[in-house]
């Protein structure tokens, strides 16, 4: 018999017992502010601002309960962030061809074609660690006018996660910042798209030109999107202890384990986790 125990976020007592051995695929933490906290070393503190786009349930108990039983835990301070919307059901398209970042100054701070590590701490220096994610009529033709919901973005204007307006200057009064300012940005961007190259930031993926009212902005913030560290396992999803030896019986698989992706997960990559390792930990635990 195979037991593993712990205790669930919300304190209550947690047990897991079976006769030939247990998969851990409880995913990670990044739900977890405290425990973000503790093994952060890499950002600003992620205090309780930091959202997720995690569901709430990703908040480690699996790697609890497994280091309660002499689990090692690996990576566990490389936390993923990446900007994203401060209401997600507004956003408007993953695609940057035809986007910008501008901040509550109305100016871009970042490269909007480079990594979501970088991204998202140049959006954390940014006043309030917010910002706009600004488009025009190009991309909303792109999208079809649906959001990535699948929404009608008329629909879901509100003025303050998701804005329209007919002019810069109009979307300048309603994101509160200098007209001039976001004006000047606008006709600086629509220069590097003709000559295809940003003196600026270094972006090197461009669209058309931001000149097609109505203009929408996205209200955007940054989140913890992905928890690179876990309990470790070898190359048959076997969990070792903190002195490298199998745990007999335990396997696990997923965002739960570390020591797969390194400091920064590419996207995408985890599906491929978790098809890989969940089937090799199936097999194995069923033998």
């Amino acid at each position: 018999m195979v037991g593993v125990s712990g205790v669930t976020a919300d304190g209550a007592p947690f047990t897991l017992k079976a006769n030939k051995g247990v998969v851990l695929a409880t995913g990670g933490f990044a739900s977890n502010v405290e425990m973000g906290q503790a093994y952060n070393k890499h950002w600003l503190p992620l205090g309780e601002n930091i959202r997720s786009t995690n569901v709430s349930s990703s908040t480690g108990d699996g790697i609890a309960m497994a280091t309660e039983i002499g689990a090692n835990v690996i990576d566990m301070e490389w936390i993923q962030l990446v900007p994203a919307a401060t209401k997600m059901t507004v956003g408007l398209s993953a695609s940057i061809n035809n986007t910008i970042y501008v901040n509550h100054e109305g100016k871009r701070f970042v490269r909007e074609d480079g990594r979501r590590d970088d991204m998202a701490g140049a959006a954390l220096a940014q006043p309030g660690q917010e910002y706009y994610r600004f488009s025009d009529m190009h991309l909303y033709e792109e999208i079809g006018g649906l959001t990535t919901y699948g929404k009608q973005v008329d629909e879901v204007v509100d003025g303050v996660n998701l804005i329209k307006a007919e002019t810069l200057e109009e979307m300048a009064a309603a994101i509160g910042c200098d007209a001039q300012n976001l004006i000047d940005t606008i006709n600086a961007y629509n220069s590097y798209v003709e000559n295809g190259e940003d003196p600026e930031f270094g972006r090197k993926v461009f669209g058309e030109k931001l000149d097609k009212g109505p203009y929408y902005a996205v209200k955007g913030e940054v989140r913890v999107h992905h928890t690179m560290g876990g309990v470790e396992i070898n190359e048959q999803a076997q969990v070792l202890d903190t002195q490298g030896n199998v745990i007999p019986g335990l396997y696990a698989a997923g965002e739960v384990t570390g020591g797969i992706h390194g400091a920064n997960r590419l996207g995408g990559n985890a599906i491929a986790d978790i098809i890989v390792f969940g089937r090799i930990a199936g097999e194995n635990v069923s033998k």
